[in-house]
């Protein structure tokens, strides 16, 4: 369904959503204000929520997640959210501006090497060699279950014992 709306009343329909990462007058602050603000929540679970900040789908977290060297499950008060938004905000700027670019995390364009984790579960990470991980289980509030990939040697996993890694 697809509602006609009237530009003086899109804050209705958009007002609820978080900063948009390909926006001209982006606020970085507000966005990592917005991630942060329940720490223990994951990383995964922040990035999903179009209300913290808007413009990444389940791809771009997967992707972005690599990147930065964060296992989805780790708790976002954990992680250098300021670096994390820049980062997600190049990715995002570079995808949507170079054509060829468009959805490419790994810079290279041959089939099954466009992406670092996405679509690579049981096949050797593009970094390390470890086999690429995957999730099927995994529901963030307000959204359908999605699929999660992870490389377990690139992005290690939140220690059982309460203290994580540092932020790469």
């Amino acid at each position: 369904m697809v509602d006609l709306v009237d530009t003086v009343d899109e804050h209705a329909v958009v007002g609820h959503l978080g900063p948009d990462l390909l926006h001209e007058d982006f606020d970085a602050a507000e966005a990592v204000r917005r991630l942060t603000a329940e720490p223990d929540a994951t990383v995964r679970s922040v990035l999903l929520d179009q209300r913290r900040v808007a413009g990444l789908g389940n791809l771009w977290v997967n992707e972005l997640g690599f990147v930065r060297g964060l296992h989805p499950d780790r708790p976002v008060g954990d992680v250098d959210a300021d670096a994390l938004v820049a980062t997600a905000r190049r990715m995002l700027h570079h995808s949507a501006t170079v054509p060829e670019a468009y959805q490419v995390t790994t810079g290279l364009l041959r089939r099954g090497e466009r992406h670092w984790v996405v679509g690579r579960a049981g096949r050797r990470c593009l970094r390390c060699g470890t086999t690429v991980a995957a999730r099927d289980d995994v529901e963030v509030v307000g959204s359908p279950a999605r699929r999660l990939w992870w490389c377990p040697r690139c992005q290690p996993p939140p220690s059982p014992s309460g203290r994580r890694p540092a932020d790469p």
